[in-house]
């Protein structure tokens, strides 16, 4: 019979949010287990406390544009689900990664640390 278990993001420390700033790659905010007969449900909230609206891009599982969710965040939003309990199957070679990064900053090159921050958790389902 299948286990489940709900963890925070092993991106995080304790829960606490990820921070979130720049545009030149992706920070993870999650990795996926080794064990194949594991699966992660993730579920990935953002708020956006910069004075405009940004791109979340969320590349899921492998990095390249084909697994990249954009997802709008509005200016001083607070938290909204942006990875609604996607299915993150584990790999014996290594574990697959949730990578977070912005866009559309309409020319800016950074926000400002702290800024734009995710969190979330995710329930790990393992079937023996």
């Amino acid at each position: 019979m299948p286990t489940f278990a709900r963890r925070v993001l092993s991106g995080s420390t304790d829960g606490r949010p990820i921070q979130i700033s720049g545009t030149a790659g992706a920070i993870t905010i999650h990795t996926g287990s080794t064990s194949t007969n594991t699966i992660d449900d993730v579920f990935a909230y953002a708020q956006n406390n910069y004075s405009e609206a940004l791109e979340l891009k969320i590349e899921f599982g492998i990095t390249g544009t084909d697994t990249t969710i954009i997802h709008p965040v509005g200016a001083r939003q607070g938290a909204e689900i942006v990875i609604p309990g996607l299915g993150l199957k584990g790999r014996s070679a290594a574990g697959q990664t949730v990578g977070v990064f912005l866009g559309g900053l309409n020319g800016s090159a950074s926000v400002a640390n702290g800024l734009v921050q995710v969190f979330g958790y995710v329930n790990r389902i393992t079937d023996p």
